[in-house]
């Protein structure tokens, strides 16, 4: 019998919709868009959506997978749990990354990613991988006195090859598009169905790439939507610089953009125009509009509810 758990979304793709009926767990840090209620119901201990009052809950996704190991551990009766080091390592470096090393001016984690944090390095049995790599990554990472991974290190170096430059600048702008993608469904219906895509580089980079706009039109065609968003980050003085992008037909696109820049329930994005009309990028009956977001903690995570609530 096929049981699936969705991890850090709580809708089964639309490609997979067959196995909807298969949904037998969700962990999530998004949006409860209130899918699978018959297969996991509301307050169900299978249920985990960590979201409230437009907010996380948790930083990362991977704290409530831990956490599932700590109940295990209750449940069991065990005293102590260890943790394989190739697992632990990389729940790890996932909680690093998506709290920016708890970064408070980031404000992406919370107590809970904290705990966790604490859990990994206390329960993973981190001696079966010193010693093993041989690549010089061991010396980065670990801290050889207490024979546990350098959090500051290893998050620097996780962080490093996510937001490297030459990695990101040298993907095609469908590449870059599609990497780190998500779509979107209001209650309306499919024909109002949007995407975002996130990216690790400044949006002027982005644009510029060869044959961007044509990309990005055949890339919305790919994915069937009348409507693309694209959120960039850059990080200034360990603080996230975002700005976001929306393409497509010009009264879709002016629409939403009045809904972000004017709508109350989306003001706390702190969303401005980057263009002046005049200025903006038309072309084919498609428009491109700049948007400046000035609140730095609005992920996706925050974006997408701000954009489902205008259908």
């Amino acid at each position: 019998l096929l049981k699936i758990t969705l991890v850090d979304h709580n809708r089964i793709r639309s490609n997979m919709w067959h196995l909807r009926e298969s949904v037998d767990e969700i962990l999530d840090h998004h949006q409860d868009e209130r899918q699978h209620m018959n297969r996991v119901p509301n307050h169900s201990a299978k249920r985990q959506i960590a979201f409230r009052d437009q907010s996380a809950l948790v930083g990362s996704t991977c704290t409530l997978i831990v956490e599932r190991f700590m109940e295990h551990e209750s449940h069991e009766g065990e005293d102590t749990m260890e943790i394989d080091a190739g697992l632990g390592l990389t729940l790890l470096g996932v909680i690093l990354l998506d709290t920016m090393n708890m970064n408070e001016g980031a404000a992406k984690g919370t107590p809970r990613d904290q705990n966790m944090i604490d859990y990994l390095m206390d329960h993973t049995n981190w001696e079966a991988l010193l010693g093993i790599t041989g690549d010089g990554v061991e010396d980065t990472i670990f801290d050889m006195e207490t024979r546990k991974p350098n959090r500051a290190r290893f998050y620097e170096y996780l962080r490093d090859s996510k937001f490297d430059r030459s990695f990101w600048e040298s993907m095609s702008p469908r590449d870059a598009l599609r990497i780190d993608y998500k779509r979107f469904e209001p209650q309306s219906g499919t024909e109002d169905s949007f995407g975002l895509s996130s990216v690790l580089l400044d949006i002027n980079d982005l644009l510029s790439k060869t044959n961007f706009r044509n990309e990005a039109m055949s890339y919305m065609k790919e994915a069937n939507v009348n409507l693309l968003g694209v959120l960039s980050m850059v990080i200034v003085n360990d603080v996230p610089q975002r700005k976001l992008v929306l393409l497509g037909k010009a009264d879709v696109v002016g629409e939403m953009t009045n809904h972000l820049l004017n709508d109350e329930s989306t003001s706390f994005l702190e969303i401005s125009n980057m263009n002046h009309y005049d200025e903006i990028d038309k072309g084919d009956d498609m428009v491109l509009v700049q948007l400046r977001q000035g609140n730095p903690k609005g992920s996706r995570k925050q974006v997408a509810p701000a954009m489902l609530s205008y259908f």
